[in-house]
């Protein structure tokens, strides 16, 4: 769902080219390399500038097509690309807004973190913090 939601904004808002610029401390009017410019042209386009490169990408992003409602997400063994689950799910953009804020009200300090539910509880083999976790000291007297 993060990818849909990044994919269909990328190309239906907006870019904020002034943020961008300012964000990343860069001057949209600075030259490029010749090296650069070669290579730009080689795509199919000419640049001079920052500026004209963030067009091109602007113009292009209004190309593309959104993606579809209905997500696929598939599991494949990296060693050979074999299959081993598939689901697909319609998304639900409320959901996902949701779970982006209550994950951002952790890593903004609003909240304090959650453990896993008992299903879940599997994963806390893998994590790095399972000896200092007191879900799992409490689990471990039981």
């Amino acid at each position: 769902m993060c990818y849909k939601y990044l994919w269909d904004n990328l190309i239906t808002e907006k870019f904020p080219s002034e943020y961008f610029f300012s964000y990343f401390d860069l001057n949209p009017d600075y030259l490029l390399s010749d090296d650069v410019k070669c290579y730009i042209s080689s795509l199919g386009f000419h640049a001079k500038t920052f500026e004209d490169v963030l067009k091109y990408f602007k113009v292009t992003c209004h190309t593309l097509p959104r993606s579809q409602e209905h997500l696929l997400l598939r599991y494949e063994l990296q060693a050979d690309h074999s299959l081993l689950e598939e689901y697909q799910f319609p998304y639900d953009a409320m959901w996902f807004k949701s779970q982006i804020q209550e994950t951002l009200g952790f890593w903004m300090g609003a909240r304090e973190a959650k453990f896993v539910i008992e299903e879940e509880r599997w994963k806390c083999h893998f994590c790095k913090f399972a000896l200092n976790c007191p879900k799992m000291a409490s689990a471990a007297r039981c």
